[in-house]
Formats: structure tokens, sequence, C-alpha cells
């Protein structure tokens, strides 16, 4: 079984308190999980029992926000 683990940070002063969707797709499977936000860091393990191909921060853009995914080495 894989796990990917997000590591999602806060960039501005004042820190939100928010649901944060994420879509996790490859070919054939997609998964959508929501993340609570609510301090500058937040960390979260999600297991897939697949390799994602694609992955999309608030993909039915329910944010207003700036954000980019780093694929850790």
């Amino acid at each position: 079984k894989r796990a990917i683990v997000f590591s999602i940070k806060q960039m501005q002063n004042l820190l939100f308190d928010f649901p944060l969707e994420i879509s996790i797709k490859n070919d054939k499977q997609s998964v959508l999980k929501t993340i609570n936000i609510h301090n500058k860091i937040t960390s979260i393990t999600v297991p897939v029992n697949f390799m994602p191909l694609e992955i999309i921060p608030d993909p039915k853009v329910n944010l207003l926000f700036e954000g980019n995914i780093e694929k850790e080495k």
C-alpha cells in the first residue's frame, strides 16, 4: 500500500481555518480527500492503493489562494 504525505504551509501572518480538498488521480482511479487546515503548517498522510499521476489542490475551486506542489526526492 502506498501513501502520500502532504505538508501545507500558510505563508501569511494571519492564519486561516478552512477545509482544503485535494484530488489524487491516475488513469483509472480518483480519490478526493478533505484536509482541515488550521495551523501554520499542517501535515497529513493519505493512504492510496494506486500510483498517482496527478494531484490537484482545490479541484472544485472553492478557495482563493496561490499554491504549488513539490515532489520530495
